[in-house]
């Protein structure tokens, strides 16, 4: 029987900024499944922060839609500030910011305008790999 091996150096760009590994992809597309592959391979593996905390909105008051951009934002911004601290070389995220900017920009346009100018400042910190996991056809 024959074994396959994975070399997850593939996964580190040769720099000094972490690499971020970004699943990206709709609802039941496999980004979780993928992620937690990747994450018994050895790689640091976080679920998507917007699916925890849109569970606990109660989203009859008007302000709802804003507090959760915000707050999806902040938390992330806090696990990217993690990375820098533990000095991780390389982490799986399902979504990252690109997929809550999309996200924010259905719900509340001028968080996620805030938001654009903040990713902008993390591509600066990070080498993101981007994947899109494609269902279709």
């Amino acid at each position: 029987m024959s074994r396959i091996v994975y070399d997850l150096s593939r996964f580190v760009l040769d720099t000094e900024k972490p690499t971020i590994i970004c699943l990206l992809g709709i609802h039941t597309s496999g980004k979780t499944t993928v992620g937690e592959k990747l994450h018994l391979l050895g790689l640091p593996y976080y679920l998507e922060i917007g699916n925890k905390l849109i569970q606990t909105i109660d989203f009859s008051s008007p302000k709802a839609a804003e507090w959760l951009d915000r707050e999806i934002m902040k938390q992330e911004l806090e696990r990217d500030d993690s990375f820098l601290s533990q000095e991780v070389k390389s982490a799986v995220v399902e979504t990252w910011h690109i997929g809550n900017i999309a996200y924010a920009e259905i719900r509340t346009p001028s968080v996620a305008n805030r938001y654009k100018a903040i990713l902008k400042k993390q591509l600066n910190k990070f080498n993101p790999l981007f994947f899109y996991l494609d269902i279709s056809e």
